[in-house]
């Protein structure tokens, strides 16, 4: 009989955690326009400048991501 479990062998990697920096005013804006002044996530035209504006990581720092302005969404 087959178990039901199933068992993954996973590596582990370590990786160099970067501490948080946040985004200069002028950094948000040359993302933004680079993103076309959209969001990244609806594609909807949006203000840069707005209080709901968030501005994530695209690989995460405890995966190894970085602080630099590609990095950004």
């Amino acid at each position: 009989m087959t178990s039901m479990a199933t068992f993954i062998r996973a590596t582990i990697t370590e990786v160099e955690i970067h501490a948080r920096k946040h985004l200069t005013q002028r950094q948000k804006l040359q993302r933004w326009d680079a993103m076309g002044g959209c969001c990244t996530v609806c594609g909807k035209s949006c203000d840069a400048s707005g209080p709901t504006v968030i501005w994530d990581h695209r690989i995460p720092l405890a995966m190894g991501g970085t602080n630099e302005l590609s990095n950004f969404e």
